[in-house]
């Protein structure tokens, strides 16, 4: 067979190609694709992307804008000259609310350059509040209400009541997913007062913000309920009652006060609706002196001119007995456990003998004793004096006799 011979110079031509043209194949145009937008608000965004530098050294970055011109670009960043995708990402602010932006992603290296996809978005629009006439203001409380226009995003609207003693009263937040009226009640306010308040939108595009002014009820005159009986002896059943004017069915509550330095508080159990005439009763037993008025929910509280002092005194039995013919020992027990003087009184003849000191029995009661001495016949009682501020005013027992001899 003949052989057609071979020169070094090609056969090293040949070696060399055969090196080279592997090292060549390498190296390819980078590639991107556009992933999409992050972290939207109505200025601000978060652009991303994957990138592959193609094996050579590259850079990246986003172009968007207005037009599909893409006009407005991010700075290069280095994306390294590997084969795999990389992550990219780019914060991008002053963007205008509701403007239609275009972007893709871009990437550059010494075999060329590519671009993703170019996509849109819109940053959402600063939402519209403004302010609406309140309703149902009463002297205690008021229901707040914007009108809110929020270009299809959700928004969140919290408000500030504030009255002239400049403690902030909060209402919301309440959360408006279409355009329309929301409402923020809110309570705890005073009779006769003007507030100042503000309502805040807020959604992903911004904030925007309301004020108002109303002023609440003043409340209305009531007449002072009577109570009976008045004083009343501890643990008997006494009655609150009384007219709300010009108010059929009102909510009402009976309140009290136990001393001059406290709030008024509710009765437990002490709650209902006046009658078709406005008329109101509690009945309840009484354990304390106390003041006592009717609430009539957003229209009236008690105050100096329509309140009753209920005075407790207290309960008291007395028992005697014969202890050596004509010697008799008076004994009883007074509730509530409150501190006193007791003194025997012969009727029509006054004081007989000392005072004497009840002691605790520890079941909410004292108990007194008159020690055994002659007593002359006829009719006596005990007559308590009640020792500091107890609430309890001064007693006399029911009369007793002691026989003749």
């Amino acid at each position: 067979m003949l052989r057609t011979p071979v020169s070094c110079a090609v056969l090293l031509a040949l070696v060399l190609l055969a090196c080279v043209a592997p090292a060549a194949s390498w190296a390819a145009a980078p590639g991107a694709a556009t992933v999409g937008v992050a972290d939207l608000t109505g200025s601000t965004a978060t652009f991303q992307a994957k990138v592959n530098p193609g094996g050579e050294p590259s850079t990246a970055h986003f172009e968007y804008g207005t037009t599909d011109d893409l006009l407005l670009s991010t700075p290069d960043v280095a994306v390294g000259g590997g084969i795999d995708d990389v992550a990219l990402t780019a914060p991008v602010t002053g963007l205008t609310p509701g403007r239609r932006y275009y972007m893709a992603a871009y990437v550059e290296n010494a075999s060329g350059g590519e671009y993703g996809d170019t996509i849109q978005f819109t940053p959402p629009r600063v939402p519209h509040i403004i302010q609406v006439p309140e309703t149902d203001i009463t002297q205690f409380s008021a229901t707040l209400h914007v009108r809110v226009t929020s270009y299809g995003v959700p928004v969140t609207i919290t408000a500030t009541t504030v009255g002239p003693d400049g403690v902030p009263i909060p209402s919301g937040p309440v959360t408006a997913t279409a355009d329309g009226d929301a409402t923020l009640p809110v309570a705890g306010l005073q009779p006769g007062t003007f507030y100042h308040w503000s309502a805040t939108g807020t959604s992903a595009g911004g904030t925007d913000t309301t004020v108002g002014t109303f002023r609440t009820l003043p409340l209305v005159a009531m007449p002072r309920p009577a109570v009976t009986p008045n004083p009343a002896e501890y643990g008997t059943r006494v009655t609150v009652s009384g007219t709300v004017p010009n108010a059929p069915g009102i909510a009402v509550a009976l309140q009290q006060q136990i001393s001059p330095l406290v709030p008024f508080a509710p009765v437990a159990g002490q709650a209902g609706a006046a009658d078709p005439l406005g008329g109101y009763r509690f009945a309840f037993q009484a354990f304390a002196s106390a003041t006592y008025g009717v609430s009539a929910v957003g229209y009236a509280a008690p105050s100096a001119a329509n309140t009753v002092q209920l005075r407790i005194f207290a309960a008291v039995d007395v028992s005697t007995r014969r202890a050596r013919r004509h010697r008799f020992v008076v004994s009883g027990r007074y509730w509530p456990d409150v501190p006193a003087r007791a003194v025997l009184y012969r009727r029509g003849h006054g004081r007989s003998g000392a005072a004497v000191t009840p002691s605790s029995s520890g079941d909410e009661s004292r108990t007194f004793r008159f020690p055994a001495r002659k007593l002359k016949a006829g009719s006596y009682e005990v007559h308590l004096t009640m020792v500091g501020s107890t609430g309890v005013i001064g007693t006399t027992s029911g009369s007793f006799r002691i026989p003749r001899r």
